[in-house]
């Protein structure tokens, strides 16, 4: 199932498969993160199907090339993890990617309202990203393995 197309970016429904493709090619930040995390990338990208979320997880093919996957995790009635994993071709992509972020992020539900995560500190251009969509980057600290994250929120009740 196709959820948006434009500027040669598609965004869909993953499939299972897909993780199998991603996981060699992601781009050594979301490497880092994951390892810092105590998983490895292709666990990390097979996990919401085990764990019957593989209803919230997409994929972006840029270009006819699988560029990352997506998703959130609902946790509570109140909040849910989101998280994006992907490779090169999502940096490459530039502002192409932009509208399918935003695609994305507008197309979950609206319950649970608050989603948030955890990015590496130093992942600047991810950071910037965030805020772009929306998202409050906290001050608050998170020490996984040696690197520093800080959390990310973005509370759509607040949005209207």
């Amino acid at each position: 199932m196709i959820f948006w197309q434009g500027a040669g970016i598609t965004l869909r429904q993953a499939d299972p498969l897909d993780p199998e493709d991603l996981a060699p090619r992601l781009r050594e930040w979301d490497i880092i993160e994951v390892l810092a995390t105590g998983s490895d990338p292709l666990t990390s990208l097979t996990r919401p199907f085990w764990n019957n979320c593989g209803s919230y997880t997409y994929s972006f093919e840029i270009d006819g090339v699988l560029a990352g996957m997506c998703g959130f995790a609902p946790l509570t009635i109140r909040e849910a993890s989101i998280w994006l994993l992907g490779s090169k071709e999502i940096d490459e992509a530039g502002i192409r990617f932009l509208p399918a972020s935003r695609a994305w992020l507008n197309g979950i539900p609206p319950y649970p309202p608050v989603l948030f995560n955890y990015v590496p500190e130093r992942r600047t251009q991810s950071i910037r990203w965030l805020r772009w969509l929306g998202f409050d980057i906290g001050e608050e600290i998170l020490h996984l393995r040696g690197v520093r994250f800080r959390r990310f929120a973005l509370d759509r009740r607040a949005v209207r």
